[in-house]
């Protein structure tokens, strides 16, 4: 089970990645997309070590004792590298952006210079199937490196989660916001992760009682499932219009089933407000603008013949019990003679208003009013106090 769970966490990872890089080889590459690029490799590649099976393969293939252990952490602080180096380039002046980005390189490769010779130098036999502090946990030196590569990973961490914090108020795109609060709460949880790793050496150094869930693999998976939150929000605009268009039809669908008992009641009545048949290759967006409209004008009419006008305010029951009224009262009186005097739809009503997908560049159909989701709740609820009628 625990492996089923690493792999199933792994494929999400890895398949966010595959993404984001098919992304980056259509655009034009600049510092920041070969930043990236970096980040997405590396942090796939750790991933893929990180598993108890492939690092004494490693070894073996090798005849490198501790190399494995080793591959892991070069390739997670080079993750870490790349993406500080990338939030860093996009949030900070550009006189500043190249002096900070050399001092984290030489920072990250004095540490994975300084670890790999420790490592493959200590002669320790490595068992890759026990923790890194059962093999490691007694060498001093090697402790100060683990606990400098740790201190890299939380300054990486924390200066990314201060940077996105503060740039989410100043942006108003959906993606980008949740894209921004996503790397915020994966480096918040990445945070308390490090911290864990840390208090867990040196309780082993001293001979203390380790932390509980030191010896489960509950702290690898929340490593897992922050690196999977750090990845995912700057990849948002990949994956997010591809995740969010089901979810959308299906609010759409459940919408425009709710709408269906008072549209077919009011359109029946008045067949004339109709605006055209419907068509079998009609999208379930173009439905559901067609029933607002239709419903919205019966609406218009009936108002003549309730005695006082209708206004979103009402109770729904209320506004149910109106509407029943006013069409007894409509089916009573001769049409023609008591049509009321309207005005007609204006051009705005009659199409609907195509806007574009900030992040996907796809068009997407939204109704022409600004208050279109307060109106579709509205008659959404008043088409099932209709219904119970």
């Amino acid at each position: 089970m625990d492996d089923v769970m690493y792999w199933g966490e792994a494929s999400i990872i890895w398949t966010i990645a595959a993404l984001a890089a098919v992304r980056l080889v259509r655009r034009r590459r600049s510092p920041v997309d070969l930043a990236y690029s970096a980040h997405i490799v590396t942090l796939s590649l750790s991933v893929l070590v990180q598993f108890h099976n492939i690092q004494p393969r490693l070894d073996a293939i090798t005849h490198v004792n501790g190399l494995g252990r080793w591959l892991v952490f070069s390739f997670s602080i080079a993750s870490m590298c790349a993406f500080w180096i990338v939030v860093t380039y996009l949030t900070s002046p550009a006189d500043v952006r190249s002096a900070g980005a050399r001092a984290k390189m030489a920072w990250a490769a004095g540490d994975i210079t300084v670890m790999g010779a420790l490592l493959l130098g200590s002669g320790v036999p490595d068992d890759a199937g026990a923790g890194f502090l059962v093999v490691h946990g007694e060498n001093l030196l090697i402790i100060g490196a683990y606990l400098a590569f740790l201190a890299y990973i939380a300054a990486g961490l924390f200066d990314t989660l201060r940077r996105t914090w503060r740039y989410v108020r100043y942006t108003h795109q959906p993606y980008l916001r949740l894209g921004l609060r996503l790397v915020a709460a994966g480096d918040a949880g990445g945070l308390v992760y490090v911290s864990y790793l840390g208090a867990t050496a040196l309780t082993s150094y001293f001979s203390l009682p380790t932390p509980p869930g030191a010896s489960t693999h509950a702290v690898t998976y929340l490593g897992l499932g922050c690196t999977t939150l750090i990845l995912a929000g700057p990849t948002i605009g990949v994956w997010g219009p591809r995740l969010a268009t089901p979810l959308r039809s299906a609010a759409q669908r459940r919408a425009l089933h709710r709408l269906r008992p008072l549209w077919t009641t009011l359109t029946a009545a008045m067949p004339e407000l109709r605006r055209e048949p419907p068509r079998v290759g009609d999208s379930v967006g173009y439905q559901l603008y067609r029933y607002v409209i239709e419903i919205r004008d019966c609406l218009l009419v009936l108002e003549s013949y309730a005695g006082k006008p209708f206004h979103d305010g009402m109770s729904p029951a209320l506004h149910a019990q109106a509407v029943a009224q006013a069409l007894h009262a409509f089916a009573a009186t001769k049409r023609h003679a008591a049509w009321p005097n309207i005005s007609p739809p204006s051009a705005a009503d009659r199409k609907p208003a195509v806007t574009r997908d900030v992040t996907s560049g796809e068009p997407v159909l939204s109704p022409g009013l600004p208050a279109m989701k307060d109106e579709l709740s509205h008659m959404t609820q008043l088409s099932r106090a209709f219904a119970r009628l």
